[in-house]
């Protein structure tokens, strides 16, 4: 299962992932309720946090990894590439 803030950063995780269940939290601050709720309902699914690079979004996504006792992974660009989610990186990265 993966759980991320967006929509848009939802569907393009559905895209690249097809076979993972995607949780889009809508916004950084509910991503701990979100990742809790899905523990709560499927307790021995895998969960990944997948948080937005930024201060905010980096913060929210490592406090509900903690709280579901999930992962967390966050996208990663190239030197010198600004971008901010999965949705970003996957532009970027075609």
């Amino acid at each position: 299962m993966l759980i991320c803030e967006g929509w848009a950063t939802g569907a393009t995780l559905a895209e690249s992932e097809p076979d993972a269940l995607v949780l889009a939290a809508v916004d950084a601050y509910n991503m701990e309720a979100v990742a809790v709720g899905a523990r709560q309902k499927w307790p021995d699914v895998a969960i990944v946090i997948c948080g937005d690079c930024d201060a905010v979004g980096e913060e929210r996504a490592r406090i509900a990894a903690k709280a579901a006792g999930a992962l967390v992974a966050f996208p990663d660009f190239p030197d010198g590439v600004e971008g901010s989610d999965f949705n970003d990186a996957a532009v970027i990265h075609g």
